[in-house]
């Protein structure tokens, strides 16, 4: 089934995710698919907020990543 076909109300999307590894493009897969879904949904994309190297409870609390969500989330 064309999931376009359904009457969505969804018109933008943004991907926020983290996760252990070091390096944004070990995230890529989940990112090209983020892109290809919101492409083919057609949904304006806000954005991309990747925060690297959270692996354990209270990593997200290290660097500024809250700091970033929170400025991201501002934004759109």
């Amino acid at each position: 089934m064309d999931s376009r076909k359904k009457s969505l109300k969804v018109k933008e999307s943004a991907l926020i995710m983290c996760g252990e590894c070091d390096e944004e493009r070990f995230f890529s897969g989940a990112i090209d698919t983020y892109k290809h879904t919101a492409d083919y949904m057609k949904w304006k994309d806000r954005g991309i907020l990747i925060a690297t190297s959270v692996s354990a409870k209270g990593d997200i609390l290290q660097g500024d990543w809250l700091n970033k969500a929170q400025a991201f989330g501002t934004s759109i």
